[in-house]
C-alpha cells in the first residue's frame, strides 16, 4: 500500500502542468505586493511611489524618442548581452529558490533573522517579475530585428518599446540589488 502511495506521488511530481495566463498575473501581483507593507492610506500613497518610480522614467523617455523619432541602428548586440543577462537572471532566481527551501528546513536559524523570510519572498518575487521583462525585452528584440533588414535602421516605433522596457528593467534591477543589500544588512546587524 504504502509503495503504491508513493510511486502516485511520483508520477503527480513527474508531471508537468501547463502555465496558464493567471500564472502571470500572480507574478505580476506578487510583484506589486512588494512595494508596500503599510496598510490604509499610507499604504497607497507608499505603493503610489513605487509605481511613480517604476513608471513614469521609462514613460517619459518613450515619449520623448517618439517625440524625436529615434532609430537604432543594430540592435544584435543588445540581444547577445541581454539574452545572457536573462539567464544569469533565471541562475539567481533559482539561488533564491533553494535559499528560501533551505530556510524552510531549518526554521531555528529563522529565529534570530529579522525578517529574513520575508526578504526573501520579496526578492523571489521581483526577481521573478524582472526574469519575465527581461523575456519580453529579448522577444521584441528578437521581432524587430526579425522584421527589419540589417542594412536598415530599426524604424523609431520600435525604440519605444525597446526603451521602456529597457528602462523598466534596470528599475527592477536596482530594487533587486536594494533587496540583497536589506537582506545582507538584516543578518549581520
Amino acid at each position: 500500500m504504502a509503495s503504491e502511495e508513493g510511486s502516485e506521488q511520483l508520477e503527480e511530481a513527474g508531471k508537468m502542468s501547463v502555465p496558464s495566463r493567471h500564472d502571470v498575473f500572480d507574478i505580476f501581483r506578487d510583484h506589486i505586493e512588494t512595494w508596500g507593507e503599510t496598510p490604509g492610506q499610507a499604504g497607497k500613497r507608499e505603493r503610489l511611489k513605487a509605481s511613480i518610480w517604476y513608471l513614469l522614467p521609462p514613460t517619459l523617455l518613450a515619449i520623448v524618442l517618439a517625440i524625436w523619432r529615434v532609430c537604432i541602428m543594430n540592435l544584435t548586440p543588445f540581444l547577445t548581452g541581454l539574452t545572457v543577462f536573462t539567464a544569469l537572471l533565471f541562475g539567481l532566481l533559482i539561488l533564491i529558490f533553494n535559499t528560501g527551501v533551505s530556510l524552510q528546513k531549518d526554521k531555528a536559524s529563522l529565529e534570530n533573522a529579522h525578517n529574513v523570510a520575508k526578504m526573501i519572498a520579496d526578492l523571489r518575487a521581483n526577481i521573478s517579475y524582472t526574469a519575465m521583462v527581461a523575456v519580453t525585452l529579448v522577444m521584441v528584440l528578437v521581432l524587430a530585428i526579425a522584421m527589419n533588414p540589417a542594412s536598415q535602421p530599426i524604424p523609431w516605433g520600435w525604440t519605444i518599446p525597446l526603451a521602456w522596457l529597457g528602462v523598466h528593467l534596470l528599475l527592477n534591477l536596482l530594487n533587486i540589488v536594494s533587496g540583497l543589500r536589506r537582506a545582507f544588512r538584516n543578518i549581520t546587524t
